[in-house]
């Protein structure tokens, strides 16, 4: 059974002979009732407060599951973004890889084409210089042969 601080107020004592003072028994009561009231409203307080402290922990505690999820998203975002960028940096190497590679395959046709055409500029070259030599040669036999004639020509006359 618990005492009320109305218990305690109300409380009376059968009087006897050589017994205690009445009234400091009541006002010991009276004292009594007074402190034990106070430390009842001081125990509800707390119990209060520890309520409130117990909901702003739950909320804490709640708010904290929250921040790690956040911060494992995000990292979870940013191993994805470090994946894709490191692809993407790898195609475009690949990529200019490729083009290096069609440059340079463009680069030595086009130097065999001309290493080709070279030779074939070098042959014609050649070609009219023989045809350059016959025709001297020619000419050359020409006037002689007409030299001779002239002279033949001098020589009856």
């Amino acid at each position: 059974m618990k005492i009320t601080p109305l218990d305690i107020q109300q409380m009376g004592f059968k009087v006897k002979w050589k017994g205690y003072d009445c009234k400091e028994v009541d006002h010991f009561l009276e004292t009594l009732s007074g402190d034990y009231e106070s430390l009842i409203r001081e125990n509800l307080q707390l119990k209060e407060q520890m309520a409130r402290f117990e909901e702003d922990l739950k909320e804490f505690k709640k708010k904290e599951g929250m921040l790690s999820q956040t911060l494992i998203s995000a990292q979870g975002v940013i191993e994805m973004q470090k994946a894709n960028t490191t692809k993407e940096a790898a195609l475009i190497v690949k990529e200019a890889e490729t083009h290096a590679e069609q440059i340079v395959r463009n680069v030595r046709e086009e130097a065999s084409r001309m290493k080709s055409d070279i030779l074939n500029l070098r042959r014609q070259k050649m070609i009219l210089i023989e045809k350059l030599r016959s025709m001297v040669r020619s000419f050359e036999a020409s006037l002689t042969i007409e030299e001779q004639e002239a002279k033949e020509a001098e020589k009856i006359s």
